[in-house]
């Protein structure tokens, strides 16, 4: 039994001695660096539905940047989420919110599956939610230090790893499939009012959606 402390590097965007950049409304753009918000944290992690920030801000928010394989963790608001961003994520780098903090993994020590898999466990999420307050906007009392004293049981690295290599292909299925049914959800929006209009006929619209790739 250890605790998540010697394992993780846990990153917030409240950097030490640097005045807290926020991110507003007005910071959205177009393209650029997306920002992870709590529907993105179901399902391990949906990497669809993002708003966006430019580059340049996110460089300023890099404590606040999460990479694949970076565990993504809300501890105000909707208490209890947590995210794992896949290998082969669409995105380079991501942005978390005030709300949420970044755990980085060492991969010689353990598992960033292993761990996001025990967070949100019924045990893993009873001991991260031990210090949760819920008077005003529900929080984790100094949620640094609350996660870095959970405690886990952890393996020997080289059963991590064999664990890694058996459920990886599992999670670019879900990955796979949660992408395919947002598609088909947004065709089925976009589409669907144009055929009872009669602005579209089923032809083509069977056209539209083969053109798409659903």
């Amino acid at each position: 039994m250890t605790s998540i402390r010697g394992s993780v590097l846990i990153l917030t965007n409240r950097p030490k001695n640097e005045r807290t950049v926020s991110i507003k409304t007005d910071n959205f753009v177009e393209v650029g660096v997306p920002v992870v918000r709590g529907g993105n944290l179901t399902d391990g992690f949906v990497d669809e539905g993002f708003v966006f920030i430019s580059e340049e801000k996110a460089d300023q928010l890099r404590n606040a940047n999460a990479r694949s394989d970076d565990i993504v963790i809300t501890h105000r608001g909707t208490l209890g989420q947590v995210g794992l961003i896949p290998k082969g994520s669409r995105y380079p780098r991501y942005v978390v919110s005030q709300s949420q903090m970044v755990l980085s993994i060492d991969p010689n020590l353990s598992s960033p599956r292993y761990i996001f898999e025990f967070l949100r466990s019924p045990i893993g999420q009873h001991r991260l939610l031990a210090n949760a307050s819920q008077v005003g906007v529900p929080a984790i009392a100094r949620p640094t230090t609350n996660v870095k004293s959970i405690s886990i049981v952890t393996p020997c690295i080289e059963l991590l790893r064999a664990f890694e290599m058996l459920v990886e292909p599992m999670l670019k299925r879900v990955v796979a499939n949660t992408s395919e049914s947002m598609t088909l959800a947004a065709l089925r929006d976009t589409l669907l009012p144009k055929l009872i209009s009669g602005d579209l006929r089923v032809k083509d619209a069977a056209r539209f959606m083969a053109e798409a790739g659903a």
